[in-house]
């Protein structure tokens, strides 16, 4: 009968159950660590993504305005969580609703989850229709606008806010960093 001493067995690749459980914990409080950074990169960027909405939908807003003669305006719903392209109401009234083979256009958009659109104008912001939409600015057919200078907060809760400028001499719009923004007021 052989005897097998202790050095000679082969020994063991693997690792132990103290050691898998050291590993884990070193991973979680890293991912711990790390989900502020990542959860506060994803709101700049619904935030981001809500403000390039809003003035995208500014730019088809005043296009509509040039190419078909008639006033368009932009607004925001009553609960600050769409944005919406239509003609104006006022200067529909008594107009047909197809004019030189032009129907008027309309188009609503959803922003991102959590983020709200809330309208800064001078004075109190005009509801524009009877479903309670808020008219951000109106969109004239020479491409600028009605408003002077109006203000738009995109903001997510517990974040920094960005503003988009509407311009209205000039029909321009510029996103403006709330820094620069509380500043100029």
């Amino acid at each position: 009968m052989r005897t097998i001493s202790p050095t000679s067995c082969p020994k063991r690749m693997g690792f132990t159950l103290i050691e898998l459980i050291c590993v884990i914990t070193i991973f979680l409080i890293i991912g711990i660590a790390v989900l502020p950074t990542l959860n506060g990169m994803f709101r700049d960027t619904r935030t981001q993504a809500a403000a390039d909405l809003t003035r995208s939908r500014a730019s088809l807003a005043r296009a509509y305005a040039i190419e078909q003669g008639r006033n368009y305006v932009l607004e925001v719903s009553p609960d600050n969580r769409q944005v919406r392209v239509a003609p104006d109401a006022f200067d529909l009234a008594g107009q047909s609703a197809v004019e030189d083979g032009n129907p008027p256009h309309t188009q609503t958009d959803t922003l991102p989850d959590t983020v709200t659109v809330t309208v800064e104008a001078n004075g109190s912001p005009q509801v524009s229709s009877e479903d309670g939409w808020t008219r951000i600015v109106t969109f004239q057919p020479d491409g600028t606008f009605r408003e002077p200078l109006v203000y738009v907060q995109v903001q997510e809760p517990d974040s920094l806010a960005t503003y988009i400028e509407f311009r209205g001499l000039t029909g321009t719009t510029n996103i403006v960093p709330s820094t620069k923004k509380q500043g100029m007021k």
